[in-house]
């Protein structure tokens, strides 16, 4: 239990929420680019994290990387182009409503699946018995 303490004071630093909040702007950008993926902008972003120190350089790597997943749904939704691998099921259900002007609905139930499945699955990253 102090483990899991002594990660949510390290996430509550600055200088850790500033570069997860860039790295969830990067992540979306490059993941709503058709053909670039998340493995992608984990390999464009590593010479940035050299000079940071370690807590700073996973948590940006890791905003990158679920944020990019989670971009690829934009342009799977909005042009039928999968942004990502993972986004292609979003385009066989998202692009046809977004034709029929509803892709605003569609982003809202994505972004609720989205955050169940991170929800649903911290028990298996924490190693929660």
């Amino acid at each position: 239990m102090s483990n899991i303490l002594l990660g949510f004071q390290t996430v509550a630093t600055p200088s850790v929420l500033l570069f997860l909040v860039i790295g969830c702007v990067v992540g979306l950008v490059i993941g709503a680019l058709p053909g670039l993926t998340g493995n992608m902008a984990i390999a464009l972003m590593v010479p940035m994290t050299f000079g940071m120190d370690p807590s700073v350089g996973l948590a940006f790597l890791a905003a990158i990387y679920c944020s990019s997943i989670f971009g690829g749904s934009i342009s799977a939704i909005l042009l039928g182009i999968p942004g990502t691998i993972s986004s292609f099921a979003t385009t066989l259900d998202g692009y046809p409503l977004a034709k029929k002007c509803r892709a605003g609905l569609f982003f809202g139930v994505f972004t609720m699946a989205s955050g169940f499945g991170v929800l649903f699955s911290l028990p298996c990253w924490l190693r929660w018995p």
